[in-house]
């Protein structure tokens, strides 16, 4: 059987890559139905500062990366952002795609495959890859260095090593909260298998030597220029002043309902379920799934003031994933004892799922976003409040309707839609 370069069968590419093209479908048509959101509206104004000579603008709040990105992706032109939402898309596939390689390196074709149709019908991914913002490019991001790191110590490249020190800055200047994967290199080499220690060292020492060199330089830029990257930190660690306990134990219990009301108690009991069988058959790749879940969701769970829901979307690939693998692996199990129906089973689960769950989120997304069954935080910040891209609208309309101007005391740059 043929293969390409990755070492995929081209009939099995196929499917790869009809997965793609559904996934640029659901996320591309009719992206602007739902308005500019006041942080999209601001970091395409930023962007445009970009152009004007201020390469550093946005330094201030902890996310240069997105700034930069948008302004790569043109200047944009007020309350439109198109190239910049559709961005987030590119780079969402593209993450999808190291998804799919990471799956099927852990378990299987088939584990792929399935991992890539969870991603693209969970409801919590859907909303934010449609939205220009900070968390919204690190999620993909997150899940890049992700396969990066893992490849690294299968293939015991020092390229990889290097590639996955930049790729740690990238995360960074996505949003400061990337700096959650900078334990990763460790973990993967911790977890590989016939590695020397001394060729664990260069590895390791590769892929933070990288880091250092481009991370430091840019610090010391930025402070040279009067930024402090980090200086929002202090106003999202504070947490909740009853101590590290109550916060960590109301973080884990919005993190809970935020995963409840995105993915489902059913999606989460099975990815429960089929992660623990996932750890008992191949117990190095689930173990090294189980600690990128616990490094995306526990450090804002660990540090977070107060969890909004797009605070934590990094974590959502990593709750599906175990699914995936275990469904992967239980379906091979399964067809070795000569149950062919297992596949069936799964497709069937998939088919109950888009219809209960995912189809009539999608019918919204395209063509009433305020109608989608947002929970009441996201309802507040996307639909119903000021900051959201309908409350400016609705603020124009009043102002429109008014017989006569009203006297301007003073003009306050809120939303910048």
């Amino acid at each position: 059987m043929q293969t390409n370069l990755t070492g995929v069968s081209y009939r099995r590419l196929w499917g790869v890559l009809l997965l793609l093209l559904v996934y640029a479908a659901t996320r591309l048509f009719n992206l602007l139905a739902l308005p500019l959101f006041v942080d999209e509206s601001v970091t395409i104004e930023v962007a445009r500062r970009f152009w004007d000579g201020d390469v550093l603008a946005g330094a201030l709040d902890g996310r240069l990366g997105l700034v930069w990105f948008n302004a790569f992706l043109g200047p944009g032109l007020p309350g439109q952002g198109f190239p910049q939402r559709a961005g987030i898309v590119l780079v969402s596939m593209a993450a999808l795609a190291a998804f799919y390689a990471l799956a099927r390196g852990l378990v299987s074709h088939r584990a792929g495959l399935l991992a890539m149709a969870l991603w693209i019908i969970t409801p919590y991914l859907l909303f934010f890859e449609r939205l220009t913002l900070a968390d919204s490019l690190l999620n993909p991001i997150g899940v890049i260095v992700v396969w990066i790191a893992w490849q690294m110590v299968q293939r015991r490249s020092r390229g990889l090593a290097v590639g996955l020190g930049a790729a740690l800055v990238v995360a960074i200047l996505a949003k400061l909260t990337g700096i959650f994967w900078l334990p990763l290199p460790l973990i993967a080499l911790a977890l590989a298998v016939n590695i020397p220690w001394r060729e664990r060292l260069v590895l390791g020492g590769l892929a933070y030597g990288t880091f250092g060199l481009l991370w430091g330089p840019f610090t010391l830029v930025l402070r040279w220029r009067g930024y402090d990257y980090t200086g929002i930190a202090d106003e999202h660690t504070q947490g909740i002043d009853s101590g590290l306990f109550d916060r960590l134990q109301h973080n884990i219990s919005q993190l809970w309902h935020v995963d409840v009301d995105y993915v489902g108690w059913p999606v989460i009991v099975l990815a429960v379920l089929l992660g623990l069988y996932w750890l008992a058959q191949r117990p190095r790749g689930a173990l090294y799934a189980v600690l990128v879940l616990g490094m995306s969701a526990g450090s804002v769970a660990v540090f977070g003031r107060d969890l909004n829901s797009r605070y934590v979307l990094s974590h959502v690939p990593w709750v599906i994933l175990p699914l995936a693998c275990g469904a992967g692996l239980l379906v091979e199990r399964c067809q070795q004892r000569r149950y062919r129906q297992a596949d069936s089973v799964v497709l069937a689960g998939l088919v109950i799922w888009t219809a209960v769950c995912y189809a009539g989120f999608q019918h919204h997304m395209w063509h009433d976003p305020a109608a989608l069954p947002l929970n009441r935080d996201d309802r507040i910040a996307y639909i119903s409040r000021e900051a959201s891209g309908y409350g400016n609208q609705a603020i124009g309309e009043r102002l429109r309707e008014l017989p006569e101007a009203l006297p301007t005391l003073g003009l306050v740059a809120n939303c910048q839609t």
